[in-house]
């Protein structure tokens, strides 16, 4: 960071703090502030700050101006595997510039005070959405340099000083490229069930799942506690309709070159108004055998897939944010454009079951692409022993998979060539 710029921390009467950078004036800047902000917050919001010096004033070269806002992508360098995060802010005016021509030739004139605030959020509160995000890259920095215990702490300084709002709805339409938006910190209370013990992080997990409909709905279909299932024999009954109405109408469309194609995902998305809908979803031409030209369109095959499909819904029932991260693979390569395919009616009324049966057998038919046998695809799914695990025989058949899908997605991405 070429400027350095000196930040200074002061507490309030109020017994909050605030941050302030002392020296951008003299490079013809505003200064820039945090206020109204916890202890444990300090520390981040000086990094914050540097951040948005760093990308704006020093690599764009020009000046942050009120009501402009900033989005920086965070990522911890050399570790693909955590997400980036994305941090945003919104500048507003907290003091003008002063002085006219008189003032400038005796040295009085200044350029006023920047504050940064959420992006979006109040005008005048502090940043607390920006500043819990920052807590949460820091904790994964944390993590990756040995300190799990630091990571922890920083995590639950986050969550405690912003828990989140539960009428605060989905998150808005925001473009943060490849980062992860951390809307009401729901991103802090899921990497902290990564690094507690297992009966803490099923704790965390009921929390945030029951605390955010729209992440529950979103990762699990319904309420944790809505999943009072029906007697197994039904889900298998439920499982087998899935993919019969999947497989009649797979409403495939050419896509934007020869690479890609729209289909319509296989996995039965609930949404506010107690519908079931199958979104749009663009994925590499060579995936549609994935589902609608594999082993389920022979019957013994969907029949074995609808049984284990329901069996892990049911053994998971209590936890079933287990069902969604076995699931992840296929949740991602399905993943919706945000409306409904064209040529399908919705699914309705909903049943909770739903999301969480179809996500499996999604995944399982990505595995059943590779070769698997249901012996194979048990211990991934939890349904041979106390845990998921991944049976070495199966682990070079999805490496094969994994290395003809990379190839797929290059295409996809650049167009055949």
């Amino acid at each position: 960071m070429g400027l350095n710029i000196q930040k200074v921390a002061s507490d309030t009467p109020d017994g909050t703090f605030f941050v302030k950078t002392q020296g951008l004036e003299a490079h013809g800047h505003a200064e820039l502030e945090i206020v109204g902000i916890p202890r444990p917050a300090v520390e981040p919001a000086a990094k914050l700050i540097d951040y948005v010096i760093e990308t704006v004033i020093e690599g764009k070269g020009v000046q942050l101006k009120p009501g402009e806002n900033v989005g920086i992508p965070l990522a911890v360098g050399g570790h693909e595997e955590i997400p980036a995060v994305f941090v945003g802010v919104h500048a507003t005016e907290a003091a003008p510039p002063s002085g006219g021509f008189f003032s400038k030739l005796r040295g009085t004139a200044t350029k006023g005070v920047l504050r940064l605030i959420d992006l979006p959020g109040s005008q005048h509160g502090p940043p607390f959405a920006a500043l819990a995000s920052m807590m949460l890259y820091r904790a994964n920095c944390r993590f990756v340099m040995g300190d799990q215990d630091g990571a922890i702490a920083e995590l639950r300084a986050a969550i405690e000083m912003t828990p989140g709002d539960p009428s605060a709805g989905p998150p808005p339409a925001f473009d943060t490229g490849d980062a992860e938006m951390n809307w009401q910190n729901h991103v802090s209370y899921l990497r902290l069930a990564e690094l507690v013990q297992p009966e803490e992080a099923d704790g965390i997990h009921r929390h945030v799942f029951s605390r955010f409909s729209w992440l529950a709905r979103r990762e699990l279909g319904c309420f944790p506690d809505e999943l009072n299932l029906s007697a197994e024999a039904v889900l298998v009954e439920e499982a087998l309709n899935i993919i019969k109405r999947n497989l009649a109408n797979p409403a495939i469309a050419a896509g934007p070159h020869a690479g890609l194609r729209f289909v319509a995902s296989p996995l039965w998305t609930p949404r506010e108004d107690g519908s079931s809908v199958r979104e749009a979803s663009l994925i590499p031409a060579g995936f549609l055998g994935y589902y609608f030209g594999g082993r389920l369109a022979d019957a013994a095959g969907a029949t074995a897939l609808a049984r284990l499909a329901a069996e892990c819904v049911v053994r998971h029932s209590q936890v079933p944010w287990k069902v969604s991260f076995m699931t992840k693979g296929a949740r991602e390569m399905y993943r919706g454009t945000g409306s409904a395919f064209p040529a399908l009616d919705l699914i309705g009324p909903t049943r909770p079951p739903w999301f969480l049966l179809s996500a499996v057998i999604a995944e399982g038919a990505r595995y059943l692409q590779a070769g698997a046998t249901f012996d194979e695809l048990r211990p991934v799914f939890g349904l041979a022993g106390a845990a998921a695990e991944f049976p070495e025989s199966l682990a070079a058949k999805v490496a094969a998979l994994e290395a003809w899908e990379t190839q797929q997605y290059s295409i996809g991405i650049g167009g055949p060539s």
